[in-house]
């Protein structure tokens, strides 16, 4: 599962093995590092469009999942208290905390 971006850690369960192998996708990485220094509004218009691009693929609901949590961590967009993130996208109801 590595990749020219990074060398990631393999998981410790089988939910976390196979979380690592879905953000772990080179195509996906070069996507990931080309958000960065966008403004969150950006990031989220532009995952939303990488989810609705790959829509019915497991992997890209994961993906996308996953970078919205790290955008929740990172105090970027609100956490989601009950609910999905990815749901929460698409239906443009992610409230921003830092543009």
């Amino acid at each position: 599962m590595t990749n020219s971006y990074r060398n990631p850690k393999p998981g410790t369960n089988a939910t976390s093995r196979r979380i690592a192998k879905a953000v772990d996708d080179e195509e996906w990485q070069k996507f990931r590092v080309s958000l960065k220094g966008q403004s969150t509004t950006t990031k989220l218009r532009r995952l939303k469009r990488y989810y609705e691009d790959g829509i019915g693929e497991a992997d890209v609901e994961i993906r996308v999942d996953n970078y919205l949590k790290a955008l929740a961590r990172g105090g970027q967009i609100h956490v989601v208290e009950l609910g999905d993130y990815v749901d929460c996208l698409l239906m443009d109801v992610l409230r921003i905390k830092r543009d």
